[in-house]
């Protein structure tokens, strides 16, 4: 979300989420859904998760975090994420920009001399949402279809787990959360960590959300 209303998207382009073709680009889109900018931003790999930060915006493509001026689209150096193989979400929380690396099960936090490893271990294998909320942050896993909430000391807590492909995460404001699953499912997770598949349309879901 672009703090003016707007919305950026990410284009992983014509190749695989790995591969560094020069075929990513970044694409502004109005509120209403229309498109602003098509390729506001062009020549990367495979974009995937963004942030802003201070009127920067940070760009998550395979082993590089790019970043860019939000309002004329310049380009700051990029920051090579040393070991990373394929960095996806982003997100910002305690003021800083955490990334995840969904091969090697780490997440990095980008500071202003580069990246450095926060966190890692058999828990983050397929390590892929990140989604900053007050004074922890929510995880989502591929592998085991996890979802956590980290504390400032990278301890974890198991809120829900099954969502096979966990991938985007969203909080829904009068209580619990929507986990999103890449092959092309979406979850709500209550705040005691019962999951419903969207597409069972439970009474809550329906009256609610």
């Amino acid at each position: 979300l672009d703090p003016e209303g707007n919305y950026f998207i990410s284009n992983v382009g014509g190749g695989a989420t790995d591969e560094k073709d020069g075929d990513g680009y970044i694409t502004v889109v109005y509120p209403e859904g229309d498109i602003a900018i098509e390729r506001w931003a062009e020549g990367l790999n495979a974009p995937k998760g963004m942030v802003v930060q201070n009127g920067t915006l940070f760009v998550t493509d395979i082993d590089t975090v790019h970043r860019f001026d939000m309002y004329s689209g310049a380009a700051f150096d990029p920051i090579v994420v040393e070991g990373s193989e394929l960095l996806n979400d982003a997100t910002l929380w305690r003021e800083q920009v955490y990334v995840s690396d969904s091969r090697t099960g780490r997440i990095h936090r980008i500071t202003e001399e580069g990246a450095e490893v926060w966190k890692e271990g058999d828990e983050l294998t397929g390590v892929n949402g990140l989604l900053g909320d007050g004074d922890r942050m929510l995880i989502a896993t591929m592998e085991t279809g996890s979802l956590y909430a980290a504390d400032a000391d990278g301890t974890l807590t198991t809120i829900a787990s099954g969502m096979l492909n966990a991938d985007g995460i969203g909080i829904v404001p009068d209580g619990g959360y929507m986990v999103s699953s890449w092959p092309g499912e979406v979850y709500y997770v209550s705040d005691e960590g019962e999951v419903t598949s969207v597409d069972r349309k439970s009474t809550r879901l329906n009256s609610s959300h």
